[in-house]
Parts: C-alpha cells; sequence; structure tokens
C-alpha cells in the first residue's frame, strides 16, 4: 500500500512541476505581448498626432489601448 501511495505522490509531484513550468511559460508569453501591443499602442498613437486637420488638431483622439498589469 506505502508503495502505492508514493508512487501516486511523485506523479503528482511530477504532474504539479509540470503544470507550474507551463504557467511560467504562460505568464512570460503575457508579458512579451502585453509589451509588444504597448509598443503597437504608442505607434498609433504617434500616428494619429501626425494626422491633424486644418486646425491643427488630431483627428482622432489617441486611446490609451493597452493598460499596463500593475505588479
Amino acid at each position: 500500500m506505502n508503495d502505492k501511495l508514493q508512487a501516486r505522490i511523485e506523479a503528482l509531484r511530477l504532474e504539479f512541476d509540470k503544470g507550474k513550468t507551463r504557467l511560467n511559460e504562460l505568464q512570460a508569453e503575457e508579458n512579451q505581448l502585453q509589451e509588444t501591443m504597448l509598443r503597437i499602442s504608442g505607434a498609433i498613437t504617434v500616428l494619429q498626432e501626425l494626422l491633424v486637420d486644418d486646425d491643427g488638431e488630431p483627428q482622432n483622439t489617441p486611446v490609451n489601448l493597452v493598460q499596463r498589469k500593475q505588479a
């Protein structure tokens, strides 16, 4: 009985470690995606500011498309 329990504990620990590793990978991917979207948002804002109408006002109000996650 103890051998079966020990084997199950080991299998669960391995599964837990795999899950923790995958979660870390996904969090890193999320951070990279947020950085990319932030750069894109900045580029949109700059381009919108370059598009001014005759009154010198921007044609489109820049919008904060990405809000950084507070850590």
